[in-house]
């Protein structure tokens, strides 16, 4: 269930969060009390997600590998203008399956709140990241079959999540009502998203958590007729 714990770092050290949030896992928002804009991830570790938030070398680091706005942001207002707000904490096992989980409460947390610093809207893609020149170019090299520095590491469950999303993107997609009355097949999902003008990034979401979007569709990898 949700908790809302919100720690406004003008009043709080940082070392303190941190201390409450020891053992905790679940939904997590910056949020910028100057401007109003906000932030939104997950963590199965919430307490080592913040220390690294909080560690300005890493985020100085971290930026010179690819953009992020949320680090940007902290490193331009300071941690003072902020709010950490933990939007729903969660017991679960670290197992990909209650992984994939977290990621999906993430998801209908951005779709909802429409976080104005989450550039990429599907969680768990690079957590906010405008992946840089640099970056696209190394990322097109691995897909060519050349040596990344990641070759023979484990798939973390993000990026197994991921892989799982982006698998989808060429197969079919069955387009239903609320009412699960059958629209359309679409054989992929960029096929999907130019008919019916909703953006590539959302349907697979869709597709994962069975949320409705637009008010009207139910997006699925299954034929719901014949199940």
């Amino acid at each position: 269930m949700p908790n809302n714990l919100t720690f406004k770092l003008s009043e709080i050290s940082l070392r303190t969060v941190a201390a409450k949030l020891r053992n905790k896992k679940g939904v997590y928002m910056w949020k910028n009390t100057i401007n109003g804009k906000t932030y939104i991830g997950s963590s199965s570790d919430l307490r080592r997600r913040f220390l690294e938030y909080s560690n300005i070398e890493r985020l100085q680091r971290e930026l010179k590998r690819g953009e992020s706005i949320i680090y940007k942001a902290l490193l331009k207002y300071g941690y003072l203008s902020f709010e950490f707000i933990i939007l729903e904490s969660i017991d679960i096992h670290e197992n990909e399956s209650e992984a994939i989980e977290l990621k999906k409460l993430e998801l209908l947390y951005i779709n909802k709140l429409k976080p104005d610093y989450n550039i990429l809207v599907l969680a768990g893609s690079n957590r906010g990241h405008k992946l840089s020149i640099e970056t696209r170019a190394k990322m097109s090299l691995a897909k060519k079959g050349l040596t990344s520095h990641r070759k023979g590491s484990k798939h973390s469950a993000d990026s197994k999540l991921l892989m799982k999303i982006n698998s989808g993107r060429k197969k079919a997609v069955f387009v239903y009502t609320t009412d699960k009355l059958f629209i359309q097949k679409y054989y992929s999902i960029t096929e999907c998203s130019k008919d019916l003008k909703i953006s590539s990034i959302v349907i697979p979401g869709a597709v994962i958590t069975n949320e409705i979007v637009q008010n009207k569709y139910i997006f699925s990898n299954k034929d719901l007729e014949n199940e």
